[in-house]
């Protein structure tokens, strides 16, 4: 019997911009700035592709939203 085709995974590629920016926003968080306005603030500039804004934005509320659990993990 042979077995149902998968899709093959892309390979991982470099980082991307995305994670680059949601980042740069955190980094402004942790030095005291206001997490929406830092989001903003580095999601202004050149015209980003839509994907890229939200994958920056579900990046950024997500560490957020979870960092207790993440600096346990960390600790």
């Amino acid at each position: 019997m042979a077995t149902p085709h998968r899709p093959r995974r892309p390979a991982a590629g470099p980082v991307t911009d995305a994670r680059a920016l949601a980042a740069q926003a955190l980094l402004r968080v942790e030095k005291g700035a206001n997490g929406p306005e830092a989001l903003s603030a580095t999601l202004i500039g050149p015209a980003r592709d839509p994907r890229d804004r939200a994958l920056t934005t579900e990046l950024f509320y997500g560490v957020l939203r979870h960092s207790r659990r993440i600096d346990h993990a960390l600790a």
